[in-house]
């Protein structure tokens, strides 16, 4: 178990096309005739925060071996402010197992914004990388902390309107980093196509979890120093951040 596992043991956030300093990488999950009738009615609610669930079908799992098996309207959950970041998450995994039949762990289930929330609501003239990055030279990048917190809320506008994704290694294990634009937060946070993520204040990013995991240590302490190392072109990179209030 990797320390930021420890440290942050309910958030295994969904992967909805990102890393979020950007994201990393979309699942692919088959789903059935039963989940299709509820994703449909989801998406026909009058709901700020629809969701699909999307449970692993092995250990270890691959974009591709996700079912989804359920969906739901989480307007509720977002609902209470007292909640952070994983508890929120978990309250979510929690209602995807009762709608799942009570069975499985809480932990096997991951929640996507479903398709019918993203190009609908999200006006990308709107967006800009500039209201998440405060300034950025060639030492450090500082990153406005509450204009995180909204994004790991609601991803939907790197995911609509930035066309950076991070494309997990299966070989080796980490995260390729694809499809950079100039005017993506990810690119004026210093990555590029091709670059590939190796760890985060120290810490291996092998799969989704460390990923996760990171960026959550990531959001909630202010005022220090943080570095992200990448490998480009058989080099070693350190991009180095600070999230300030």
């Amino acid at each position: 178990m990797s320390v930021f596992q420890r440290e942050v043991p309910l958030l295994l956030a969904s992967f909805s096309a990102l890393l979020a300093l950007s994201s990393c990488g979309e699942k692919n999950g088959s789903g059935n005739d039963e989940a299709g009738e509820l994703i449909d009615q989801v998406c026909n609610m009058d709901c700020d925060h629809p969701k699909q669930c999307l449970r692993r079908t092995k250990d270890n799992p691959g974009p591709d071996d996700w079912k989804v098996v359920s969906a739901f309207c989480a307007d509720s959950i977002y609902s209470l402010e007292n909640l952070s970041l994983p508890e929120r998450e978990f309250e979510m995994r929690k209602k995807c197992r009762v709608q799942d039949g009570g069975v499985h762990d809480p932990n096997e289930y991951e929640t996507q914004d479903l398709p019918c929330s993203t190009s609908a609501k999200v006006d990308c003239s709107d967006w800009d990388w500039k209201s998440v990055v405060l300034s950025n030279d060639d030492e450090v990048t500082k990153i406005e902390g509450q204009a995180l917190l909204l994004l790991f809320d609601n991803p939907s506008p790197l995911a609509a309107c930035d066309t950076t994704r991070f494309l997990p290694l299966d070989d080796e294990g980490g995260f390729e980093v694809v499809d950079v634009s100039e005017g993506d937060l990810a690119y004026t946070l210093g990555l590029r196509s091709g670059d590939r993520i190796i760890n985060f204040d120290g810490q291996e990013i092998i799969d989704y979890d460390d990923a996760m995991g990171g960026l959550a240590v990531f959001s909630e302490l202010y005022e220090s120093e943080h570095v992200l190392q990448v490998e480009r072109n058989g080099a070693t990179l350190n991009l180095r951040y600070e999230v300030v209030r």
